[in-house]
């Protein structure tokens, strides 16, 4: 996902300059897409780390207690006949 990540925001990156983006657009363009697949990442060895061990940290509480206070909610058409 990283790679895939990468690859996507150098692509971008490349488009802004191919397609001639404003000079003063190019810099934060850069920035962006050096900094995506960073922030992206950040919190890949955390996931990674909670996937291996089995551990809950709550979410999954958190969620059933989400799809309980959903299904006290009544069910209602949609206004358009959808």
């Amino acid at each position: 996902m990283a790679v895939m990540s990468f690859v996507l925001t150098a692509g971008l990156c490349a488009a802004a300059v191919v397609m001639h983006a404003p000079p003063a657009v190019v810099p934060l363009i850069a920035a962006v897409c050096a900094a995506c697949p960073f922030f992206g990442t950040w919190e890949l060895a955390l996931a990674l780390e909670l996937l291996r061990s089995g551990k809950d940290d709550g979410r999954v509480h958190a969620i059933a207690r989400l799809r309980q206070g959903l299904d006290k909610l009544p069910e209602t058409e949609h206004p358009h006949g959808y």
